[in-house]
């Protein structure tokens, strides 16, 4: 949401060109490093929670 904010970019860039370059890289470190292990664990998450569904479904019968 933040990237599509036209005022919260407007603050950012009103701090200054060094800090609106730095606030930059850290979206972009976190867009490719950090978002993509989280999609990874939460799709993880949700097949954990589903096979043990599944096994407490099979063990029932």
């Amino acid at each position: 949401m933040k990237l599509t904010d036209e005022s919260w970019i407007s603050y950012q860039q009103g701090k200054g060109n060094e800090e609106f370059q730095k606030y930059m890289e850290d979206l972009t470190d976190m867009q490719n490093h950090v978002l993509p292990y989280l999609q990874s664990f939460c799709s993880l998450e949700e097949k954990g929670v589903k096979e043990r569904r599944e096994q407490q479904v099979a063990e029932k019968k």
